[in-house]
């Protein structure tokens, strides 16, 4: 499942049900989400960050924990390994 900023236009009770449900979503070997977005609390959801500024891939990482972040553009990812 591709989300292109999923919480965009949302208010934080909704932000934070849409968040749980995409979390749930994924299952090894067979479904993956993959989240873009400039909201570093929904990018804290997912389990890999990869920071592409420019259109080129700044730096990958493992997920630090829910709330940390930047101010870098970051594209989170959820994935099915």
């Amino acid at each position: 499942m591709l989300c292109d900023e999923p919480t965009g236009n949302l208010d934080t009770r909704t932000s934070a049900e849409i968040l749980k449900l995409l979390r749930s979503i994924p299952e090894p070997g067979k479904r993956a989400v993959v989240m873009v977005t400039h909201d570093d609390h929904a990018a804290h959801y997912g389990d890999r960050i990869v920071h592409i500024r420019d259109g080129l891939i700044e730096r990958k990482n493992p997920a630090a924990g829910r709330e940390h972040g930047d101010d870098a553009a970051e594209t989170r990812i959820r994935a099915a390994t």
